[in-house]
């Protein structure tokens, strides 16, 4: 069998984080901080909870990843990116943590915010490279399978083709202004919403822009 080398990536950041954690054990108080708003903790729980849940999350996930991957071998490298991705914001929101409650005090609000932030901008990016390359008939992000036009236009392997490709590039581009945006501290509390209605805007568009290709194509073949 092909060896894995995202799963391994995956496995070695979940190892690191584990030694860390280790590491910085016995330097935790009993009660360590899980939550900052504005730099300020305003959240606590248990040492052990608080050193080692993101670990037991980060290790389930990594098993999802390797099962999925299994089961669809199609979009393998896909999966492999997206919970890579997942798993490494999770380990570093980890280690962040760790060590601001051993003593060592920054600003975990404005650096944990960019360092996730980023982390979702690459989301995009890879979920943009995966639809310009993808020759499937998408179902969810960009088709929803709503609109009767839009999911005949999908059958069409050029149209297919040509909607996948804007879509790529949209979630590409969005995907690296949320990267930018992550290094203004003032732009990270409205990163979401950008996210968010740029996300719904992109599937609209690529929506309607099936349905016109279809429409269109269905006129020219008409004439003919």
């Amino acid at each position: 069998m092909k060896t894995n080398k995202l799963q391994i990536a995956s496995a070695i950041v979940l190892l690191i984080t584990l030694i860390v954690t280790i590491i910085l054990f016995a330097a935790l108080p009993e009660q360590i901080a899980i939550h900052w708003t504005k730099g300020v903790a305003d959240k606590f729980t248990t040492r052990f909870v608080g050193a080692f849940s993101l670990i037991f999350l980060s290790s389930g996930i990594f098993i999802l990843q390797v099962l999925i991957s299994r089961i669809n071998r199609a979009k393998r490298a896909f999966y492999d990116i997206f919970f890579l991705l997942v798993i490494a914001a999770l380990n570093i929101t980890q280690v962040f943590s760790l060590l601001w409650n051993s003593g060592y005090k920054f600003n975990i609000s404005n650096i944990g915010g960019m360092v996730g932030e980023i982390i979702i901008g690459l989301i995009f990016i890879s979920v943009g490279i995966f639809l310009r390359h993808t020759k499937e008939k998408i179902h969810a992000g960009v088709h929803l399978g709503f609109w009767l036009a839009s999911s005949k236009a999908l059958d069409d392997p050029n149209i297919r083709k040509k909607t996948n490709n804007i879509a790529g590039i949209a979630f590409e581009i969005l995907g690296t202004i949320l990267i930018l945006m992550s290094f203004f501290s003032k732009l990270q509390n409205v990163l979401f919403n950008v996210a968010l209605w740029s996300t719904i805007a992109i599937v609209a568009f690529t929506y309607i822009y099936s349905s016109y290709e279809y429409q269109k194509e269905a006129k020219n073949n008409a004439k003919l």
